[in-house]
C-alpha cells in the first residue's frame, strides 16, 4: 500500500510540474541583462587583499564607506549607464561619477563599461567629457538577487591583489 501510495505521489508531482518556455533571443545572457537593468542604490564598498602568490588566502579587509542617500549605479535598456558616489549626506553632493555605455558578457559574467563622461557634481555643471573614452572597471558579478547586487573587481598593487565589492540595493 506505501508503494502504491508513494507512486501515485510522483505521478501527481509529475503531472503538474509546467515546462518553461524561454522567449526567442532571451537566454541566460538575456535574463542576467534583465536583472541588472535599472537604478541602484550605491550603499558602500568594501576591500579584500590577498597576495599574488597566493590569490586564494585573504589577508586584510577594509571597509570604506557608506554612500547613502545620493548614490547610484544606473544601468538602462539602451546599454547606457551611469555611476555616482559620494558619502555626503546632504546635497549638494560633491564626489565623482562616470556614464557611458556598458554590455555584458555571459560567459565570464563580467560587466564592461566604456566611459565617455565624466563628474564631480551628478552630471551637473562639472560635468567633462572624455575624450578619447576609456575603458571602464570590468566588474564580474558575485552576487545578483532580486533586489541586492555584488559587484567587484580585482587590481593588482604590486605584490598584492586587491579585490573591491560594490554593494548596491534596487
Amino acid at each position: 500500500m506505501k508503494q502504491l501510495l508513494f507512486i501515485a505521489a510522483c505521478f501527481l508531482l509529475l503531472q503538474c510540474q509546467k515546462e518553461m518556455s524561454v522567449p526567442a533571443g532571451k537566454g541566460l545572457a538575456g535574463n542576467t541583462r534583465d536583472s541588472l537593468t535599472g537604478r541602484w542604490r550605491y550603499i558602500y564598498d568594501y576591500r579584500l587583499v590577498a597576495t599574488v602568490a597566493n590569490p586564494d588566502v585573504i589577508i586584510d579587509s577594509v571597509y570604506s564607506g557608506n554612500y547613502e542617500p545620493f548614490s547610484y549605479f544606473e544601468l538602462s535598456n539602451d546599454s547606457t549607464f551611469k555611476w555616482y558616489r559620494t558619502e555626503m549626506q546632504g546635497l549638494p553632493t560633491w564626489g565623482y561619477g562616470v556614464s557611458g555605455k556598458w554590455r555584458f558578457n555571459d560567459t565570464t559574467r563580467q560587466l564592461l563599461q566604456t566611459e565617455y563622461k565624466e563628474t564631480q557634481d551628478d552630471f551637473g555643471a562639472h560635468t567633462y567629457t572624455l575624450n578619447p573614452p576609456r575603458k571602464g572597471v570590468s566588474y564580474r558579478i558575485k552576487y545578483l538577487g532580486k533586489d541586492s547586487m555584488v559587484l567587484y573587481f580585482r587590481v593588482t598593487n604590486g605584490s598584492l591583489y586587491w579585490y573591491w565589492h560594490d554593494v548596491f540595493k534596487k
